[in-house]
Parts: structure tokens; sequence; C-alpha cells
């Protein structure tokens, strides 16, 4: 079985209003979900990423109470397997201090679920996300 690798960088911008009463919205991709697709692209990796933002955005807002002051860059590797699972998850590396934003970011994203690949083949990704409070 063949192995493609892809390598992506994703920049997360978070907003923080402390005078606001409301959480900043993310956008709906507004492109339906494909089930199957021939090979899986990085246009469906980052899509089902941007999907997903929101329970990802949560993991760094969630330091972010705790510390205004946090930002950082988590590095994941994991492969997608042909039916759109998530296997073999790790950090591959962080910037973060403290493992609580990493540790949740990789949990969140083990669960994903990506496109059936018709071509039946393994990819491994490695994707990094990098964390700044657009407010500093």
């Amino acid at each position: 079985m063949k192995v493609a690798f892809i390598s992506f960088c994703f920049v997360l911008l978070i907003v923080v209003v402390t005078s606001c009463s409301t959480t900043p919205q993310v956008k709906d991709v507004k492109e339906p979900i494909p089930k199957t697709v021939e090979t899986l692209t990085r246009t469906d990796i980052d899509n089902t990423i941007i999907r997903n933002l929101i329970i990802i955005r949560d993991c760094y807002e969630n330091e972010l109470n705790k510390n205004p002051e946090s930002s950082g860059k988590v590095v994941l590797e994991f492969t997608i397997l042909g039916n759109g699972d998530v296997k073999d998850l790790k950090i591959k590396s962080t910037t973060f201090e403290e493992m609580t934003v990493p540790k949740c970011v990789a949990r969140e994203a083990r669960r994903l679920k990506y496109p059936k690949a018709k071509d039946n083949k393994e990819m491994l990704v490695t994707y990094p996300l990098v964390f700044k409070n657009s407010l500093d």
C-alpha cells in the first residue's frame, strides 16, 4: 500500500473580545461534505479542519481564559486511512510551554472524519496549527 505525504500550514487567529458577551463565530463552509473522493487532496484535508475549527479553537480559548498572553504552534502528524479515519496521531512538536492546548487539539483532531478515498491510499499528514491572540 502506498503512503502519500502532505505537509500543510494553517494559521488559526483567535479574536478575543473581553467586553462582549458573545464568542466570535467561524463562518460555515458552504461546500457539501464529500462522502467519497477519487484521491484525498490538500483541499479535502483543509476543508475538514475548517469545518471543525470551533472545537479546535475552543482548546486555545480555554487556555486564553487562564493566560491571555498564551500563543504557540502545534504540529500534528497523523495518517488518514482510505476510509477517512485518523490513525497514529501524535504531537510532532509544539512551542506551547504547557501541554494543555496541544493535548486538547490532538484529542479533537483524532476524532475528525475525512472523506473516503476511492484509491484507498493511506496519507501521512503533517499539519501545523498556529494559535495567536489577534488582539496582540
